[in-house]
């Protein structure tokens, strides 16, 4: 495989039990989330709770092993709670004149946040499964 010099991945860190949670979309959807674990198979009697920890586990041991070495790993709580701020550290980090993406960033930043409104960009896919039976949400 050809190395490309410089390449940096983003390897969006979440607060686990946020991550587990929000997995449990795809994860009892015939496990819809990517990369799926090599046994999901071996876990589909399994409960929702145990299916979406393990799927977590695998993507966050051996699918961040993987990636590591050039990974930047910036938090989402920090990208819901300011995406302007987030998009704006992430164009510095590339050497990126954020002026001239003006337009796109903005439309970008209205589109990422912590709220379920017309903007959020998951709104249609996320508004079914979001549930208020809790007393406390971690974050998004």
């Amino acid at each position: 495989m050809e190395r490309i010099p410089n390449l940096k991945i983003y390897w969006q860190f979440r607060q686990p039990l946020d991550a587990i949670y929000s997995l449990r979309v795809g994860v009892s959807k015939t496990w819809g989330h990517h990369p799926q674990p090599p046994d999901y198979k071996d876990w589909m009697q399994e409960s929702l709770l145990k299916k979406s920890s393990h799927h977590w586990n695998y993507i966050n041991s051996i699918g961040y092993a993987s990636v590591k070495k050039i990974a930047a790993v910036p938090k989402f709580e920090d990208l819901v709670r300011d995406s302007s701020k987030f998009s704006m550290d992430i164009c510095v980090q590339l050497e990126i004149d954020p002026e001239l993406h003006d337009l796109e960033l903005k439309s970008w930043n209205r589109k990422v946040q912590n709220n379920n409104n017309e903007d959020f960009i998951e709104a249609l896919t996320s508004r079914p499964y979001s549930t208020q039976d809790h007393h406390k949400k971690i974050n998004r």
